[in-house]
């Protein structure tokens, strides 16, 4: 199982959507909810990444 770190490099908040940068690709909420359901990320990296997004955008 990668980290956080490895799978997710820095957020981008933008346009009311919560996107990450991977490599050279934007990866969304739903992405790393795929790479939390595809055991690349732990659970705990998951809420970790969604507490972020809550900085960045507030609960909703």
């Amino acid at each position: 199982m990668r980290s956080l770190t490895e799978v997710v490099e820095h957020y981008i908040p933008r346009h009311r959507r919560w996107e990450c940068k991977h490599g050279n690709k934007l990866r969304s909420k739903a992405s790393l909810v795929k790479a939390w359901l595809d055991d690349e990320i732990s659970s705990e990296d998951l809420l970790e990444a969604t507490r972020i997004k809550a900085i960045f955008h507030g609960p909703f």
